[in-house]
């Protein structure tokens, strides 16, 4: 969290800097609604075992934005927004897979279905050059973070068990993850028209941390793990101006974050999947691996004041 907090001050010093004029035209505030289609993993390992969790993120969030923005200037532009899940509940392709005698097959495998509960927060300035004008191109630094809260339900284990539910299809693991990506990137804007122009955007990550835990609710074990690594955010968005105050746009993203790190274990009881009394028990230096992937697709209306 200490480089994350740095590029956040960097970033706040920057802006309290900045000398930006708003004007009437200069404002944008959208609402639209965005699918998420990708997943969210972690990986823990040793020399002859290995153990997979992947938690799917397919779910409808909304997004409000705000954006000051005028395509006619040179200069400093803000935008912040806000996204929040609104059907996130039941949704399948939660796995849990074990290697405990080398990599060649699984000794235990289950699949269940998540309930979500999502947000991202991004903040962000961009320094805006014209081309001409019809096009600007732009340096962008900014702020992401992303958190998950899952609750994995109605799981199965296939390998290693009977096939039937696990604990009559309650609750059985809560996820916790938190994503922080300070990124700086580009972006490039062309204007077709006056009523419709497109824009494309790359940021990159390079100190793009996560910090989760995960419950294992029948086995009164607590998992916590922090790691860090790239992080990658690709943007490519449509606009079309219907009235001198209204548009409506489209937009696609892709995410992706590699990241290393270590997790630690703690039993706050006893664990039934032993024949000892773990009551206590912790172990650290786990090695840890995160993965995610994300792609969004958006639909709509920005008004401009």
């Amino acid at each position: 969290m200490k480089k994350t907090f740095l590029f956040i001050l960097i970033l706040v010093i920057i802006f309290s800097f900045s000398t930006v004029k708003i004007s009437a035209e200069d404002n944008n505030f959208e609402v639209g609604v965005k699918e998420l289609k990708g997943e969210t993993q972690y990986e823990i390992y040793g020399s002859d075992w290995k153990s997979e969790l992947i938690f799917p993120l397919d779910s409808k969030i909304v997004e409000i934005k705000y954006e000051r923005e005028d395509f006619s200037i040179e200069g400093r532009n803000l935008f912040f927004k806000y996204a929040q899940t609104i059907s996130g509940d039941n949704i399948s392709g939660f796995e849990d897979s074990d290697w405990l005698n080398g990599y060649s097959a699984k000794d235990v495998y289950s699949k269940g279905n998540v309930d979500l509960d999502g947000k991202i927060f991004d903040i962000g300035l961009s320094y805006n050059n014209k081309i001409n004008k019809k096009a600007k191109w732009s340096v962008v630094f900014g702020y992401q973070r992303m958190e998950y809260d899952f609750n994995v339900h109605s799981a199965v284990n296939y390998y290693g068990g009977s096939g039937a539910l696990i604990n009559n299809g309650q609750t059985v693991l809560k996820y916790e993850s938190e994503y922080n990506m300070p990124y700086i990137g580009g972006s490039y804007n062309y204007k077709f028209s006056s009523d419709f122009s497109l824009s494309g955007s790359l940021k990159w990550s390079p100190i793009s941390e996560v910090e989760d835990e995960d419950d294992h609710l029948l086995r009164n074990k607590i998992a916590s793990s922090e790691a860090d690594g790239n992080s990658y955010i690709l943007n490519i968005d449509s606009n079309y101006k219907i009235n001198s105050s209204w548009q409506n746009y489209l937009a696609v993203s892709y995410i992706y974050s590699d990241l290393e790190g270590s997790q630690s274990q703690y039993w706050y009881g006893d664990d039934p999947a032993t024949v000892r009394d773990d009551t206590g028990t912790k172990v650290n230096g786990i090695n840890y691996e995160n993965k995610q992937e994300l792609i969004t697709f958006a639909f709509g209306f920005k008004y401009n004041f």
